[in-house]
């Protein structure tokens, strides 16, 4: 391991997940080699939580991952956070899964398919309490790793949003009803605040 601990953690996102796998791409580029060669521990929620786990590919397990990785779940049946890991911790037997069925879980968003069963859990999407994934790097490389918290780089691949500004109607009156979607989109980006803060 490199003195300085490299993290990168690629956000969730849906569809804007195309633009981190470009940003990706890019990177390598510049770079001349594989993002795996260059970072300690990739951390990716949803879609990024995808393209984190295509740094080991095909049929290859976690276990074989060429770096660390930290994929946040939510186990609805045991109704905790999870974070499937590669083989640097000791862990369940999803350990030895290939890394395209570990993908399910991070692709398990409630509102647009089913959720993934394996190891006796009910996986849906970290998102649901990791959009921002940096939290999880960092609780990987200081808790489970043992690194300094002043010996980490962090790279964060995120992408645009609106500001999500709460108007003076739904201060006042608040609701389901009145939020709509707009609650769904100040959940999301309270947790990258928290998250970044």
């Amino acid at each position: 391991m490199r003195e300085r601990l490299r993290i990168l953690s690629l956000d969730g996102g849906g569809v804007q997940g195309a633009c981190r796998a470009a940003v990706r791409a890019v990177l390598e580029r510049l770079a001349g080699r594989r993002l795996v060669e260059c970072f300690d521990l990739i951390t990716g929620t949803s879609t990024g939580g995808i393209i984190a786990l295509a740094a080991v590919l095909g049929r290859r397990t976690r276990g074989e991952a060429r770096c660390r990785l930290g994929v946040p779940s939510y186990d609805a049946v045991r109704g905790e956070a999870h974070v499937f890991r590669p083989a640097h911790t000791a862990g369940p037997p999803a350990a030895t899964l290939p890394a395209v069925e570990v993908a399910l879980a991070p692709a398990a968003a409630p509102t647009y398919g089913p959720a993934w069963t394996v190891d006796r859990g009910c996986h849906l999407d970290g998102g649901l309490w990791a959009n921002c994934p940096v939290t999880v790097g960092l609780v990987e490389a200081i808790g489970v790793l043992g690194q300094a918290p002043n010996a980490m780089d962090v790279l964060r691949i995120g992408t645009a949003t609106e500001p999500c500004a709460v108007s003076p109607r739904r201060r006042q009156q608040g609701g389901l009803l009145r939020w709509n979607i707009g609650l769904r989109d100040l959940l999301q980006q309270a947790q990258v605040a928290a998250a970044l803060a």
